[in-house]
């Protein structure tokens, strides 16, 4: 608040730094746009634009979602702000003296400030006329199943990230949880004891974790602790079998995913392989001896066969032992994006040496060591 109050109605500008996979941060760590509730809240454009009827619309259904009434059509969302204009004006005019409906909302500042901004608009001669400087917030749904989804052209994992048309929004993490609850209804029908135990509390927010991590490469290990510390809060289910129901939830939850996104998990599949292979990947003069080089070679044996003079490249592939890769084996994946930005996938498997001692056991990690 304070350094809003220093900025007050000064252009203010937001350095950003990019890391290596070309994801932008703002270097200011207390106030910005990417901030909690509050920063957000108190942040506005500096030049201001006309509303226009699709403007206004949208600041309708803007504070609709700040109130938490994002789960249904845009229409529903706009008739709920047109309810509630009585409420909303209150609170711009009165905002701690009067009904304080803004605080029951889910972002309570950004609610605020919205309805300063309708309520200015409202009351100005023509509000599509209006001059609007607040920013409206739009966010995508899972953005990692969304791009697999364009990617693969599935048209049911579109429908369930909102890529496709609908009246209403889906909630991927929602539907995710609703097939795990049937595919544990067939086990727990087929007397299985773990399905029995999870019949009745499989949730949303049992899965979501694990179905937002998946598409970033989470582990079916990482999967299962995610879900054993969303099973661990709930006090009926046995704690010292926490650790086999857990893995038996995620191989639902992947299962699941393997259903609805076919075409993901197809590409995802695709992508790793592809990496594995580029990440073993040798230059060409590290594979290919020169004739000449073989030649030399040949001289040295006493037993060569006929051909392997005739065919000085038959032995020219180089076979290099696992654990004495070259420093040239180290291939990271490395591509270009449509911003002309190279991003490179360092991501390696360190070799560690355990150093033990009478007070602590240390892992020591050389950096200059060639690693799988």
């Amino acid at each position: 608040v304070e350094i809003a109050g220093a900025y007050l109605d000064e252009p203010m500008y937001f350095p950003h730094s990019l890391d290596f996979r070309g994801r932008a941060y703002p270097i200011p760590s207390h106030l910005n746009h990417m901030g909690d509730d509050l920063c957000r809240g108190l942040l506005v454009f500096r030049d201001a634009r006309p509303l226009g009827k699709t403007g206004l619309r949208w600041l309708k259904i803007h504070l609709a979602n700040l109130c938490g009434y994002d789960k249904v059509s845009f229409n529903e969302r706009e008739a709920f702000a047109n309810e509630n204009i009585a409420e909303i004006m209150d609170s711009a005019d009165y905002p701690l003296k009067g009904k304080r409906w803004w605080q029951k909302a889910e972002d309570p500042w950004q609610c605020l400030a919205a309805c300063f901004e309708l309520t200015d608009a409202i009351r100005s001669p023509s509000p599509e006329q209006y001059l609007s400087h607040i920013p409206i917030h739009q966010d995508g749904t899972c953005n990692g199943l969304q791009h697999y989804a364009a990617l693969g052209g599935d048209l049911e994992g579109a429908s369930q990230v909102n890529l496709a048309p609908s009246d209403s929004p889906s909630d991927i993490y929602t539907a995710v949880a609703k097939r795990v609850k049937e595919l544990i209804r067939i086990d727990a029908e087929n007397g299985d004891e773990k399905a029995l135990i999870l019949l009745d509390h499989i949730s949303r927010k049992v899965v979501k974790q694990t179905v937002m991590t998946t598409v970033y490469g989470v582990t079916f290990i990482g999967a299962r602790l995610q879900i054993e510390a969303r099973l661990k809060e709930i006090e009926s289910i046995p704690q010292y079998r926490l650790h086999e129901l857990s893995h038996y939830v995620a191989k639902c939850v992947f299962n699941s995913l393997g259903e609805m996104f076919k075409g993901a998990r197809a590409i995802q599949e695709w992508l790793s392989e592809s990496a594995k292979w580029i990440s073993k990947s040798l230059p060409p003069e590290r594979v290919l001896k020169s004739a000449e080089e073989i030649k030399n070679e040949n001289d040295n044996l006493f037993e060569l066969e006929v051909e392997d003079y005739i065919n000085p490249l038959k032995k020219s592939i180089v076979k290099i032992p696992p654990n004495k890769s070259a420093s040239d084996q180290m291939t990271a994946v490395v591509w270009t994006t449509p911003l002309d930005l190279p991003i490179v996938q360092p991501y390696r498997r360190p070799n560690k040496r355990q150093v033990k001692t009478y007070l602590q056991s240390i892992n020591i990690i050389d950096s200059e060591t060639p690693s799988p």
